[in-house]
C-alpha cells in the first residue's frame, strides 16, 4: 500500500493534522469563540504531533524526529506571539 519514499509521514501527518483542526474548532465553539482559533491552535498542535508521530513512523525520516518537533514548536509560540500582540495592537486603535 505505501510503496513511496515518505508517503506513510505524509498519511499520518494529515490525518492527525485534520483530526486536532477539527478537534480545535468545536473545543473552540464549546467554549463560546467562532472556531477560528481552536482550528489554528488545533492545527498547529495536530501538525506538531502528526510530524513528530510520522517521522517517526516512516524509516527515511526518523533521524529528524527533534529537528521537525522542535521547528514546529517554535512556530506554534511564534504563531502564539504575534497573535497576542496583534489583539492588543488592534484593541489599542
Amino acid at each position: 500500500m505505501f510503496g513511496l519514499e515518505g508517503e506513510i509521514f505524509g498519511y499520518v501527518d494529515n490525518g492527525i493534522l485534520a483530526l486536532c483542526a477539527v478537534l480545535g474548532i468545536n473545543a473552540d465553539k464549546k467554549l463560546g469563540g467562532s472556531g477560528v482559533y481552536g482550528g489554528l491552535y488545533g492545527g498547529l498542535i495536530g501538525n506538531t504531533i502528526s510530524d513528530g508521530v510520522g517521522a517517526l513512523l516512516d524509516p527515511s525520516m526518523r533521524d529528524t524526529v527533534i529537528g521537525i518537533t522542535t521547528g514546529c514548536l517554535e512556530v506554534f509560540i511564534l504563531v502564539y506571539v504575534v497573535i497576542k500582540v496583534w489583539e492588543k495592537l488592534v484593541k489599542n486603535n
